[in-house]
């Protein structure tokens, strides 16, 4: 039977022009919100699904039944970077696979809150630009400032302490800066770590993004070999009627997905 695209939730980890140039023949789909994964099933019957960025706060999050019906339907499910990266450490024993150093982070235990790599980001007409910066870009940023003598290894333990004890929207990189002056950092040493950080910023996020991308280029094309099999209770079936498409006066389809959004 043939499968559709392959399709992409991704947001603030990576601009669609660099997924492009990675997967150019995938569908790229905003961070996905609760329901989204199951009506891209719906609407694509895809190959693979890859989830890099999802929402919270402001909606319902991507929910693990939907990924594992996905699954059962035969696409391939693949998870990095963000909200992929946690859903993969939790749904793994089902089949989802997980790429990249975050993801690995979680499984092991280097990773336990789910805020490391929550952020702030704009909407789509600005790309999803960053707002604030992820604990784990920070992290890697300050090790990198370490590696590189910009700072004392002694500090960084203190800077991470600061930025993980701010609320996730507050977290910058730039303040970073400030912290060091506050810490003792001679000032002529502030000045080149403010250098340091304006171009040497390490992003994990992007670069499991960019893995995931390369990675489900490389998949079979058969469908996934191996269901969960979704029990199918009654609150999902009625979650899976959300895509129930009705039809107006003028005899055009509206589907529940985008009451919803209205």
């Amino acid at each position: 039977m043939t499968r559709g695209p392959d399709v992409v939730f991704l947001g603030p980890s990576l601009t669609r022009e660099a997924a492009a140039e990675i997967h150019p023949d995938a569908i790229y789909l905003p961070p996905a919100a609760m329901g989204d994964v199951l009506a891209a099933v719906r609407r694509y019957r895809p190959r693979a699904i890859g989830l890099i960025d999802g929402t919270f706060l402001s909606n319902m999050s991507v929910f693990h039944k939907e990924l594992l019906y996905a699954m059962d339907r035969g696409a391939w499910l693949l998870g990095s970077s963000s909200m992929g990266a946690l859903r993969a450490a939790e749904c793994r024993q089902y089949g989802m696979i997980g790429v990249g150093s975050i993801y690995q982070a979680l499984v092991d235990g280097t990773i336990e809150d789910d805020d490391e790599v929550a952020l702030t980001h704009g909407d789509a007409k600005s790309g999803f630009r960053n707002l604030s910066d992820a604990m784990v870009t920070i992290r890697a940023t300050i090790a990198g400032a370490v590696e590189e003598g910009v700072i004392p290894a002694g500090m960084a333990a203190d800077l991470i302490e600061r930025q993980k004890s701010r609320w996730f929207p507050e977290r910058h990189l730039s303040a970073t800066v400030s912290d060091a002056r506050e810490l003792g950092l001679p000032e002529t040493a502030v000045e080149v770590l403010r250098a340091h950080l304006r171009h040497n910023v390490i992003d994990p996020k992007r670069s499991d993004a960019e893995e995931l991308l390369r990675t489900m280029r490389g998949l079979p094309d058969t469908p996934f070999p191996d269901p969960p099999g979704v029990v199918m209770s009654v609150v999902f079936r009625a979650v899976l009627a959300r895509d129930l498409v009705v039809e107006t006066d003028s005899g055009s389809g509206v589907s529940y997905e985008r009451m919803r959004h209205y």
